[in-house]
């Protein structure tokens, strides 16, 4: 066993000698080769071959800015030391990398190339502006398929160096493509059938194209005219043609001649060519396209004519007459008829004018002799001897009279009693009413009148000297149908007239006579004539019926004549009173014999005892507050509430709340005319938060009763208050008080908004009372229950801008009146302050609320022409109250009067017209249950009149 391990250890030892030696002999390897690499380095290093000089491809150049341009460097000798240093002397003008030179800035620079041992060549780079545009010299070409085309560029301004970096490109090769050529040119060829667009881009983007439209090539060529016979010494222009295909270079049609001893051709513009006969014989005119189509032209090349004739050889003419007459050759030939010379030996008794071809136009001057002559390009002439005469003095029709019938045709004929003429073909039939009869000249002196429709014609002759004849032609044909201008008149006011017209067909039948009757004359009454009249509003059935028992039918709707109406209610109303208040009247309560009302001037309440309308008088004025004023007086349980505002204006920065007041509410007994009460409403902040330190404040500003119970008082901006008078009408206990401020008196941060509380009204539908208050900027009526009055619930709001069907914008119109008479509430509609003037832009009329349902109130607003409307309303703008009489509805307009509206239907308010009420600013309206309205006026010393029968 110790033997074993023995010789496993000398054997170990000998494995670790041998991997000794191995790596001894590698590194020996390794250090003899590496003196052999560096010995060989070191002769071919002490052999290599000196540079001599160096030479660029190009020794100037020019650039457009931001143009690449590659230089190339040659060394002499070239070896491995031959590599070169590129410079440029001003690199904002030109920058060089490898040779490659990039243009900057205008401007001139030189681009170096240097050995390493100090060879150089240079270059001289001149920068120009880059072009800002690149044009082609056509714009679009139509070739044939296989037809070269070639096109060039130019640039307007700018420069480039390099023609070889123009981009060419087809949009579609498939149909022509493009091959570069010599500098800015370009071969397009055509492919196939199709439009391209053939495109050069520059260097820096700039591009420019052509359209290029390729049709197929064309399969055969025509020479026109393709055989020809000329007479020996004239000259004849031929052209040719393709019947399919196109090509774009007329300039590569290739002529050739057959015989050039016969015929000498002169390639002409375009696609034409001139010969010239030169003696007897035959030549054939070859035409050659690009794709080797061809077309021949046959020539014949006769002796010139030895003769000519005109055709007739005499002719006699009446003066003034025309004639044409035409020349012939017996022998010899000639292409060209415009060669032709036409002479008259005189002029002055026959002028020749050159036709068409070989034809010449003759004029008769005088009474007299002349001869007409013709010249050919040989000069061989021939004459035609002309006489004429004195002109036709008259002409006859025969017949002078015709009767026909529709269809019917007949043959007339003329004759002159004196004169001449020569040319029948000269006679000139005509009609005067193509519609009734038509003519058309028939052989010689006939003619044939065809007749068409009912109706009379003229039917004339007329001679070359203007002579004329005449024949009248009457022409009849009978009615087959009657037809009334419509068959419904649906808007026919009361006492309004108009008249229905009728259509006999077919056009032009012979006149019958019309009855017309009223299936209802009560309603509608129609006279012979077709005139119609409203007479009461129904309809009624309008009968138009012919002897021949032809007949049509309309339906007349009569509908009410509000014009008529309004000039019937002006004839009915009176004027008992009239009196001045001293002050504007905005304020008005009526009780039986006594009004009641306060005007600015007064700033008080007055009395008047109007038992003798004609004489008015002043009972007594009580109450009121210096600098301010009402606008709306109630009445309840025999009190009188009258708020009062603050004269000043509504908006402000700061204020002393305990000093400063927002308005008071007098209490007035009924019975002695006595102030018994005054509550003072403090000035409260109200602050929109927008910013601007805007803050506004609650004014009192009007009020409304409701069965000797309820009391509400609307304070605007500062929102409302609702009292209980049942019990102390002089002392009321407050219910409820809406206090805007904790509702958000602004409808948004930004002030698009104020909700302003204006007219309270109180209305029951028998269950509940509802309170209804309008709302001033663009609200138009809040609606609360009162079901349990000390927490009154909002059950329907309104802004007018809701109300989208009338387009409104939400700055321009508001509402201050309305005025409860269950199911409706009647709104007034006007438009903001600064807006009466635009008329197209706003509305002013009456928004009409059924609430029948208070679940689905239906809103709808009628509104004033804008002709009977104010545009130049002061303060607030009209209209702002609203009253409802036994059967109309009024409204103040201001500088207009007031405003009447029929209520003949209730839910649809009739605009009448404006009652002219004498003074020029309305500004308030009242009516009382036994028919009387009073009106108030705004700055005009109070005046207040009275009217009875609206």
């Amino acid at each position: 066993m110790k033997t074993e391990i023995k010789k496993l250890k000398t054997n170990k030892q000998y494995i670790q000698l041998t991997t000794m030696l191995l790596t001894l002999f590698t590194v020996i390897i390794c250090v003899v080769l590496t003196i052999e690499i560096t010995s060989l380095n070191y002769s071919a290093a002490t052999t290599r071959t000196v540079v001599a000089g160096v030479s660029l491809d190009k020794t100037s150049i020019i650039l457009g800015i931001g143009e690449n341009y590659k230089l190339t460097s040659t060394t002499t000798p070239s070896n491995e030391n031959s590599s070169v240093t590129w410079s440029s002397s001003n690199t904002s003008v030109a920058m060089v990398k490898s040779g490659t030179v990039t243009a900057k800035s205008t401007g001139v620079t030189t681009i170096k190339a240097t050995t390493k041992n100090g060879k150089t060549a240079s270059c001289k780079v001149t920068v120009k502006f880059a072009p800002n545009s690149v044009n082609l010299n056509t714009s679009s070409a139509t070739l044939g398929v296989g037809e070269n085309f070639q096109i060039s560029e130019c640039t307007n301004n700018g420069s480039y160096a390099n023609a070889d970096n123009l981009k060419w490109s087809s949009s579609n090769p498939n149909v022509a493509t493009v091959k570069k050529g010599v500098s800015n040119k370009a071969t397009i060829t055509a492919k196939g059938t199709g439009t391209t667009t053939v495109k050069i881009t520059l260097y820096n983007g700039k591009t420019a194209s052509c359209k290029i439209t390729v049709k197929p090539a064309p399969t055969s060529v025509t020479i026109n005219p393709s055989n020809l016979i000329l007479g020996v010494g004239e000259k004849y222009t031929i052209s040719e043609s393709t019947n399919s295909g196109s090509y774009a270079n007329s300039s590569n049609l290739e002529w050739s001649n057959s015989n050039s001893n016969v015929i000498t051709f002169t390639k002409g513009s375009a696609n034409k060519a001139t010969l010239t006969a030169k003696k007897s014989g035959t030549s054939t005119i070859k035409i050659t396209l690009y794709n080797g189509k061809t077309a021949t032209c046959k020539v014949t090349v006769k002796s010139a004519p030895s003769s000519v004739k005109i055709n007739p050889t005499s002719l006699t003419l009446g003066m003034g007459e025309t004639c044409t007459v035409s020349e012939t050759t017996n022998s010899g030939s000639y292409a060209n008829a415009s060669f032709l010379k036409w002479s008259s030996s005189d002029s002055n008794i026959v002028s020749v004018a050159k036709g068409i071809g070989n034809k010449a136009n003759l004029t008769a001057k005088s009474t007299g002799t002349a001869k007409i002559t013709i010249t050919l390009y040989n000069g061989r002439t021939a004459a035609c001897n002309v006489t004429v005469k004195s002109a036709p003095i008259s002409v006859n029709v025969n017949p002078s009279n015709l009767t026909l019938y529709s269809g019917e045709s007949y043959t007339i004929s003329e004759y002159t009693n004196s004169g001449s003429y020569a040319n029948a073909s000269n006679l000139n039939w005509s009609s005067s009413n193509l519609n009734v009869a038509e003519v058309t000249k028939g052989s010689g002196n006939k003619a044939i009148i065809s007749a068409k429709s009912k109706g009379k014609a003229t039917v004339t002759i007329k001679l070359y000297n203007g002579k004329t004849a005449c024949c009248n032609v009457k022409v009849k044909i009978k009615a087959t149908s009657l037809d009334l201008n419509t068959n419904s008149v649906t808007d026919l006011k009361v006492g309004d007239s108009c008249k229905l017209s009728y259509t006999l067909s077919p056009l032009g039948c012979e006149q019958q006579n019309i009855f017309f009757t009223s299936s209802d004359p009560d309603i509608v009454s129609v006279d012979n004539s077709g005139q119609i009249t409203g007479k009461s509003i129904g309809s009624a059935i309008i009968t138009a019926k012919t002897s021949s028992g032809l007949f049509d039918q309309c339906i007349v709707n009569v509908v009410r004549n509000l014009d008529a109406e309004f000039q019937d209610l002006l004839k009915t109303l009176t004027q008992p009173l009239s009196m001045n208040t001293a002050g504007s009247t905005r304020a008005l309560y009526v009780d039986n014999k006594y009004l009641y009302h306060c005007s600015n001037a007064k700033q008080a309440v007055s009395k008047v005892d109007i038992s003798d309308e004609s004489a008015p008088t002043l009972v007594k004025t009580v109450g009121g507050h210096a600098k301010v004023y009402t606008r709306g007086i109630a009445a309840g349980n025999g009190y009188l509430y009258v708020p009062y505002r603050d004269q000043k204006g509504g908006t402000f920065t700061s204020f002393d709340s305990d000093t400063d007041i927002g308005g008071y509410l007098d209490i007035i007994n009924l019975n002695d005319f006595t102030l018994k009460n005054t509550i003072t409403y403090s000035r409260e902040s109200y602050n929109p938060g927008d910013g601007n330190g805007t803050r506004y404040y609650g004014k009192s500003h009007n009020a409304a009763t409701y069965n000797d119970k309820y009391l509400c008082v609307t304070q605007q901006i500062g929102g409302w208050l609702l009292y209980d008078i049942s019990t102390t009408p002089d002392n009321p206990t407050l219910l409820y008080k809406y206090d805007n401020r904790a509702q958000s008196c602004i409808e948004s941060a930004s002030g698009e908004g104020v909700t302003e509380f204006q007219k309270p009204a109180f209305y029951t539908d028998g269950t509940t009372v509802y309170l209804a208050i309008s709302g001033y900027d663009r609200d138009l009526v809040k609606i609360y229950d009162l079901s349990t009055p000390d927490a009154p619930v909002c059950v329907y709001t309104c802004n007018i801008r809701q109300i989208s069907n009338n387009n409104l914008n939400q700055a321009t119109n508001h509402t201050m009146g309305l005025v409860c008479n269950f199911p409706y509430i009647y709104c007034t509609v006007a438009p903001l302050h600064g807006k009466t003037n635009d008329l197209e832009n706003t509305i002013a009329g009456v928004a009409v609320l059924n609430v029948s349902n208070i679940n689905n109130v239906q809103t709808k607003i009628f509104t004033i022409p804008n002709e009977y409307r104010t545009v130049n309303a002061g303060g607030e703008t009209s209209p702002q109250s609203i009253a409802i009489t036994k059967n109309h509805l009024i409204m103040d307009n201001f500088d207009k009067g007031i405003s009447v509206w029929s209520l003949s239907n209730p839910s649809q308010p009739d605009f009448l017209g404006n009652l002219d009420t004498g003074a020029t600013k309305v500004c308030s309206v009242l009516s009382t249950d036994d028919g009387r309205a009073f009106v108030g006026t705004e700055f005009q010393g109070g005046n207040l009149t009275m009217y009875r029968g609206l």
